[in-house]
């Protein structure tokens, strides 16, 4: 139901003192977010919440494969 007399954007008129007040509030809000998300990665991976990766360095495990077993002179038969 529409009122002739209702600007939907006047139930949002804030003086200026009261838009600092809530932008000093918002911004607090989000400090301490970023306070209590330090240290922890960004984003999701996995299927477990709160598993860490590991890095196994893969690319350098596959080279020595390579070398040990593959190469001209190989060091394993």
């Amino acid at each position: 139901m529409n009122h002739p007399n209702f600007n939907f954007y006047d139930a949002f008129d804030f003086d200026d003192d009261t838009f600092m007040f809530a932008f000093q509030i918002a911004t607090a809000v989000v400090a301490e977010e970023e306070s209590n998300n330090q240290g922890c990665r960004a984003g999701y991976r996995g299927s477990i919440l709160g598993h860490n990766i590991v890095n196994r360095n893969r690319k350098e495990g596959g080279l020595r494969l390579c070398n040990n077993y593959f190469a001209e002179n190989p060091k394993f038969t």
